[in-house]
């Protein structure tokens, strides 16, 4: 019998998606989000802001496919630059590099899914090698992305 847990994320994320096109939702959420990223860093440095959206991103595409935390946080990355008078071209980067970053969690890549139902690997499995190897990613990101990409 087939196992279709897989399904479960990929048709939340397309619902999410399909919500937030409507363009008086997407415009309020985008605004009301990248107010929040900014209130919660006012005061901080711009790096400081652009790990707030790393870590959001990253917190997203454990739970959606990369490609829809991509999408929905983009807008959000470009108007909290915006807000900060910032360029927006590191904030992407952070954004693209998160939404990559789907490790600690199998339902955020349909691979680690996959094997996830395949090779009888338990949450925990992935919880103890991919947490980790997020925080690594993240760390370097964001120590890098703004030697790369001035803010």
């Amino acid at each position: 019998m087939p196992r279709w847990s897989w399904l479960i994320p990929v048709a939340a994320a397309a619902v999410l998606a399909a919500a937030l096109a409507v363009p008086p939702g997407a415009a309020l959420v985008v605004a009301s989000a990248a107010a929040l990223v900014v209130r919660l860093t006012a005061g901080a440095p711009a790096w400081a802001t652009l790990a707030c959206v790393y870590a959001a991103t990253l917190i997203l595409t454990e739970l959606v496919s990369n490609g829809t935390a991509a999408v929905l946080m983009m807008p959000i990355a470009i108007e909290s630059a915006a807000r900060l008078k910032a360029a927006p071209l590191p904030f992407v980067m952070a954004v693209a590099f998160a939404a990559s970053a789907a490790f600690a969690i199998p339902m955020g890549y349909q691979v680690l899914l996959l094997v996830y139902g395949a090779g009888g690997y338990r949450l925990r499995d992935y919880i103890l090698v991919g947490l980790p190897l997020d925080l690594i990613l993240a760390a370097v990101a964001i120590g890098v992305i703004p030697i790369f990409y001035p803010l």
